[in-house]
């Protein structure tokens, strides 16, 4: 692919990596902000259960923004339509949606939480509503900065949406730290809300000239619900059943041990803090590409981009697989280990990132893959598929978790990604006709052939790989990725040519 096809994309995703370095650093410092205050307890499990099904709307909602806004919003243009009065009759949609599903959320609490985990002891119960009725007034918030935000990363501004989210970070981390000895994991529900109303206000003040926020008054309400289209209801399915899977697992709280839903919650927030900053920076990135080249009919640059994307995914995700099934153990007790969480608990939770590290390969590649789907508008074979994954999902835990626990959840969630991961990669060569697909493969290899090659260099290195010491820690995985670069140039990779020429893009723009 040429540079200049690659340049505008890469430049935009390195952005998106500053400052989701930035964001997600944050958010993992609030991941060892918990650790410390709450450790393995169970009043934290009690919270990741009264939170969880909130959260698994608001983070869909935040993808329903993307996959349906920005491709709709790109169709709005290529046909000369009014795109502004498009976002504001989408804003005004989901805000009204928000408001509804949260307002449901609220008052129906007890009913909610009573089917979604029968059996739990009363004082259970009444600590998950408390956390389930805060986490309910976000809705309406992060409905209103879903859109915009999806609206100023299809006019290709990535740094505000970005920006956005350092302040609910900031908001749980500082009130975290004053007030968990006083409120305990009530604090987490409060910061979220005020870090989200913190963020709308940001978003509404970058969004200013085009957001009307009268248009829901002054205009005519038809237009705003004649939006809700099949296609619109098929992406909410397709999102709502994508979240499920963190439901699926939190089902089976009384199935593992004390402390196992928290441990997951933090095995998988490590496991998900590269393919946050990397993997879903460069499909968000290329989703306002792919639908341009799309609905043009550029077929050749729509094609280069997603090799192109693919690959730069391998570079990135292949070595960090590889250090969180060797030296995931190090790694957990250096970043968690301290205050309430103990040596006991990094076992816990290493055990349980090790199986989340096999498939972070085919995970963050299927992050990009979708942004694909959406961008080629496959909307009936996600559905299909997502509608396929969840059940496998669910099967899997329940045959798995009776014997492995939560390491059974845990090797369900990577099963099913791989498969998830083997369909959409098939669907997208039937489709796109990515002719350069070997090409694909065979960088797969390289990348996974140079990584373990530089673990057993490091190995050597370190001798017994009996870490003690965040240091030689630090060190040893310093010198892993300088290895795994250092075979990359030697051997002339592609995707350290497409890095290079990035840069060299990005400083010399003309």
């Amino acid at each position: 692919m040429s540079k200049k096809i690659f340049s505008g994309v890469a430049a935009a995703s390195f952005i998106i990596v500053f400052f989701s370095l930035i964001s997600k650093g944050l958010g993992f410092f609030r991941e060892i902000v918990f650790a410390n205050s709450f450790g393995l307890s169970k009043d934290f499990d009690v919270y990741l259960i009264g939170s969880v099904i909130p959260t698994v709307v608001n983070t869909g909602i935040i993808y329903l923004g993307q996959n349906y806004f920005i491709p709709s919003y790109s169709k709005v243009k290529a046909r000369g339509g009014d795109e502004k009065y498009f976002f504001n009759n989408i804003f005004w949609l989901f805000v009204l949606l928000g408001f509804i599903i949260g307002s449901i959320f609220f008052f129906g609490s007890n009913l909610i939480i009573g089917l979604y985990q029968p059996g739990i002891s009363e004082q259970t119960k009444q600590l998950a509503e408390k956390i389930f009725r805060v986490m309910s007034l976000t809705l309406p918030l992060n409905s209103a900065s879903a859109i915009i935000s999806a609206y100023l990363q299809a006019e290709y501004e990535f740094k505000t949406p970005a920006v956005s989210q350092l302040f609910i970070n900031i908001s749980i981390i500082i009130l975290t730290l004053i007030f968990s000895g006083t409120l305990n994991v009530l604090i987490i529900p409060l910061g979220y809300l005020i870090g989200m109303f913190l963020q709308f206000i940001y978003l509404f003040f970058k969004a200013r000239g085009v957001l009307k926020i009268n248009y829901f008054l002054s205009g005519n309400p038809s237009n705003i619900l004649s939006h809700f289209s099949v296609s619109l209801l098929a992406i909410i399915i397709i999102e709502v059943i994508s979240q499920l899977y963190v439901i699926a697992d939190r089902f089976f709280y009384k199935q593992v041990d004390v402390g196992g839903i928290a441990a997951m919650n933090y095995a998988q927030n490590l496991f998900l803090l590269p393919v946050g900053i990397f993997s879903i920076a460069l499909s968000t990135a290329i989703l306002p590409k792919l639908s341009h080249n799309y609905y043009n009919h550029k077929d050749h640059e729509l094609s280069s981009q997603i090799i192109t994307g693919l690959e730069m995914n391998n570079f990135i995700s292949i070595p960090i697989s590889i250090l969180f099934i060797f030296f995931g153990r190090e790694i957990v007790a250096s970043l968690y280990q301290g205050g309430k969480f103990t040596p006991s608990d990094s076992i816990t939770t290493f055990n349980v990132l090790r199986i989340f590290g096999i498939s972070l390969i085919f995970y963050s590649a299927y992050s990009v893959l979708n942004k694909v789907l959406y961008g080629i508008n496959a909307i009936k074979f996600l559905m299909i598929a997502t509608a396929g994954g969840i059940s496998l999902k669910i099967f899997l835990n329940a045959f798995l978790v009776i014997k492995f626990k939560q390491d059974g959840l845990a090797l369900s969630t990577t099963l099913t990604y791989i498969v998830f991961f083997g369909i959409s990669f098939i669907y997208v060569l039937s489709k796109v006709k990515l002719k350069t697909a070997r090409k694909f493969s065979k960088d797969f290899f390289i990348s996974l052939c140079n990584a373990c090659i530089a673990y057993f260099i490091t190995k050597i290195f370190i001798g017994t790989l009996e870490i003690k010491s965040n240091i030689v820690i630090a060190v040893s995985v310093l010198f892993f990725l300088t290895i795994y670069a250092t075979n990359a140039y030697l051997i002339k990779q592609n995707s350290i040519k497409l890095i290079y020429s990035t840069v060299i893009n990005m400083l010399y723009p003309n």
